[in-house]
């Protein structure tokens, strides 16, 4: 598997030197998985990825870890209350290990916010709607305190409206970001509090940055017409993708200080566009990319020296 693995990383970075990248990229498919359906959601500072895939016995969704340093899996996790043919989806990673994300269960739409902590599973209950219901939430982002952030969906008078949440300092806080906001998404947090996210309104979709519950203002590519935050460091950068003119999605690096792009040139191979997942301390990160054949194909990304 390492001599795989280097390989495909040698045969990566060579096509995408001609890109003048700065990253090297390297593919993650979980052993046993059905073609192009690993998905790594995020990375975290001990170098252990996580994401979701498709078993290729049984054709269900499962979540995995990977350790970088020791080479090692970890799959499938599955939640207990999701037995076949539910689904389990993994979206974060904090350095302790516990992974956050979602379950389905069989034959149900639905979905329920779950932490795993070394086999231990707990659901994560969001009341959006303010009358003891749970309604499709997730767990989109932990931290290593274990304050969590995500979504879940209420149902407005124009039909089912999606809230972000914040579980810190003691009680959630259930929030849109910008205010006024239709659909409102938290995808990460970090171990300051910030809180990045993606949001919709009308035919407008953009990013937002947040401190805890509390909405700091949305963030928009110039040109793009679609902006997605899906993680932030320590260091206040956040990461995302794009939209632009060609419709095919790029990533980017956005300094929450000073409102900042950076765009990033990906893998050659991204013939229809890349998506970004989480990013660590060090500044690597996960996401895929799309190739000539319209095939997904997860990876883990490292900066490299000028």
């Amino acid at each position: 598997m390492k001599k795989l693995l280097e390989a495909a990383l040698v045969i990566l970075t060579a096509a995408a030197a001609n890109a003048l990248t700065l990253h090297e990229f390297l593919p993650i498919t979980v052993p046993g998985s059905v073609p192009y359906t690993t998905i790594p959601t995020g990375i975290n500072n001990k170098y252990v990825i996580a994401g979701y895939y498709q078993d290729s016995a049984t054709m269900g969704w499962h979540g995995f870890t990977y350790n970088l340093n020791k080479r090692t899996w970890a799959y499938p996790i599955d939640d207990p209350n999701a037995p076949a043919p539910g689904a389990t989806w993994i979206n974060a990673i904090n350095d302790s290990g516990v992974v956050g994300g979602y379950y389905t269960l069989p034959s149900s739409t639905s979905t329920w916010g779950m932490l795993d902590s070394a086999g231990v599973f707990t659901d994560v209950f969001m009341d959006c709607i303010g009358i003891g219901t749970n309604i499709n939430a997730q767990v989109g982002g932990i931290d290593n305190v274990g304050y969590t952030a995500g979504s879940c969906q209420t149902v407005g008078f124009s039909g089912p409206q999606s809230l972000s949440w914040v579980w810190a300092l003691g009680q959630p806080a259930i929030f849109t970001c910008p205010a006024n906001a239709f659909n409102s998404f938290a995808n990460a947090i970090n171990n300051l509090g910030q809180v990045v996210g993606t949001y919709t309104i009308g035919n407008s979709q953009g990013g937002y940055v947040a401190t805890y519950g509390n909405c700091v203002g949305a963030v928009d590519y110039a040109g793009a017409t679609f902006t997605d935050l899906t993680g932030i460091n320590d260091s206040g950068t956040a990461i995302g993708w794009a939209l632009g003119t060609s419709s095919f999605a790029f990533g980017f690096f956005y300094d929450t200080a000073n409102g900042q792009f950076t765009a990033i040139a990906g893998p050659a191979a991204a013939k229809y566009g890349w998506y970004t997942g989480g990013m660590n301390n060090s500044g690597w990160f996960v996401g895929y990319y799309v190739d000539k054949n319209g095939n997904n194909n997860g990876f883990v990304s490292r900066p490299i020296a000028r």
